[in-house]
């Protein structure tokens, strides 16, 4: 049997279409198509460290207030919770001006994390002559083991313990930290970048079902403040994806962009700058708030985030426990996934998965920062599977796909008198193989519709029919034009499947 190509794909070439042999990878779209998404490689042998943050909750929210302590004036500015990068300089905005109220200029910055960073830089810019005292440097803060995602709202207050002027408070924080963040998007080592996110559910979304009640809290839960949707106008919205747009094996998916941020260059950045803008770093350590007495600087901003809790001892911080695992950097794949309480994140310094819980009780009240490795393998092996499966069903319902298309282009051929089969490749390629065309079958087939017409059609419908045999299928069978016709058939074929 002498097989060989279908003719319609030199066709398709000349019209500048995709040909349908083709990899799952390259699939016939017309205008624009929407990236691929890589798979993340959530393996154990990819692990490079593990990392605990401790973010300082504070159930009022930040202190922001100013007092009197060894003869210094003192303007606080911690317990941001999870938003410290988030809400950095609205919060800088409001201690520089409480800073700068008694008139002095030399001032002293304590804490060296994304606080302590944005606080003594917009204390200088505002014309203050500004010294940052810490006992570390930031890439080794708890700043640094943070997420990296924008998250203003994440554990910042009890919303049963916050005044009434505090929404507001936040609400004028957040968008002045949104303001300054967009300055940095764009620049060299891309210190602040937006990411695509892939919310992902198990069960499917139902149109009109009844909204889930909210969760029955347990005895000791913290009714954590959300006002998210005062802030509605400003990053982009979450979607619903429909199947065809998402490569994951899950019933359900969200997709939007959020502001994220690359810690490690962020930190270098913000250094650089306060130091060429003539700021002095010296490392030190407090161990009592008489300890202040030694510093030159009339003026105080203490930016030392959970280890207010020991220095000042705030007794109302609560230690949130927040365990990152860094997997090796996959620059092919920079997006994020949340799914099963555990968020992963793609990042320039590394693959961040961290495992949230059920809800925002997770880690409340633990301060214990030794990583526990238990805890990163659950957490791969929970969100693993998405990535495991996805290239397999996708290559399932690509191979359906592509043999339901040829089997299409097949009927045809075989209508147009040119015996076909289709032909799949288990390396990804598709297509439909014919012989040269046979008249004598293409007369049996047109005596065949003829007595089809008139076997199975009545009274005047057998007519038009006969007729239709007789004028058009002589046209579509033994002129170019059946190239057209297999082009139709497997594509047809196809929609008709789906």
């Amino acid at each position: 049997m002498n097989l060989r190509p279908d003719r319609r794909l030199v066709l398709l070439a000349g019209l500048g279409a995709s040909a349908c042999a083709t990899a799952p990878a390259a699939t016939p779209v017309s205008g624009f198509a929407a990236p691929r998404l890589a798979p993340l490689r959530m393996e154990m042998e990819r692990i490079t460290k593990i990392t605990v943050c401790t973010r300082p909750f504070r159930p009022a929210g930040p202190r922001l207030d100013v007092e009197q302590v060894a003869g210094k004036r003192v303007v606080h500015n911690y317990g941001h919770g999870g938003s410290g990068w988030s809400l950095a300089w609205g919060s800088a905005e409001i201690v520089t001006q409480k800073a700068l109220e008694g008139g002095g200029r030399e001032i002293a910055v304590i804490g060296c994390g994304a606080l302590g960073l944005t606080a003594a830089l917009t204390l200088q810019r505002a014309g203050a002559k500004v010294t940052i005292y810490a006992k570390e440097r930031t890439p080794d803060t708890r700043s640094a083991r943070a997420s990296g995602t924008w998250s203003p709202e994440s554990r910042i207050a009890d919303a049963d313990k916050i005044d009434a002027a505090f929404p507001a408070l936040w609400e004028k924080m957040a968008r002045r930290t949104y303001a300054n963040w967009q300055q940095y998007l764009g620049m060299p080592g891309d210190p602040v970048e937006w990411s695509d996110r892939y919310n992902l559910y198990d069960t499917p979304r139902i149109a009109g079902a009844i909204p889930r009640p909210p969760r029955t809290p347990e005895p000791g839960d913290i009714h954590f403040a959300e006002f998210g949707r005062r802030l509605d106008d400003l990053a982009p919205a979450f979607r619903e994806l429909e199947a065809h747009e998402h490569p994951f094996p899950v019933p359900r998916v969200r997709y939007g962009t959020m502001m994220m941020f690359n810690v490690a260059e962020l930190a270098h950045l913000l250094t650089r700058d306060f130091l060429v803008e003539g700021g002095r770093i010296v490392q030190t350590e407090f161990h009592t708030p008489a300890d202040l007495a030694r510093l030159p600087e009339p003026v105080v901003v203490n930016c030392t985030g959970y280890g207010a809790r020991a220095l000042w001892k705030d007794e109302t911080l609560i230690p949130v426990r927040g365990q990152i695992s860094w997997l090796a950097p996959q620059p092919e794949a920079r997006y994020g996934v949340r799914y099963r309480g555990v968020s992963v994140i793609s990042r320039p310094d590394g693959i961040v998965v961290q495992q949230t819980g059920a809800n925002d009780m997770w880690g409340v009240g633990l301060g214990d920062e030794a990583p526990d490795r238990a805890e990163t393998e659950e957490a791969i092996r929970a969100v693993a599977p998405v990535f495991a499966l996805t290239p397999i069903l996708k290559y399932m319902g690509w191979f359906l796909s592509a043999l339901v298309h040829e089997m299409g282009h097949a009927a045809v051929a075989w209508l147009c008198g040119m015996p076909a089969i289709p032909a799949i490749s288990l390396g990804g390629h598709a297509a439909a193989v014919h012989q040269e065309q046979s008249k004598f079958l293409v007369a049996l087939i047109a005596i065949g519709l003829v007595w089809a017409a008139w076997n199975f059609l009545e009274r005047a419908w057998r007519y038009v029919a006969i007729a239709l045999v007789v004028v058009l299928y002589p046209l579509l069978a033994l002129t170019d034009g059946k190239e057209f016709f297999h082009l139709v058939g497997g594509h047809g074929t196809e929609l008709v499947f789906a």
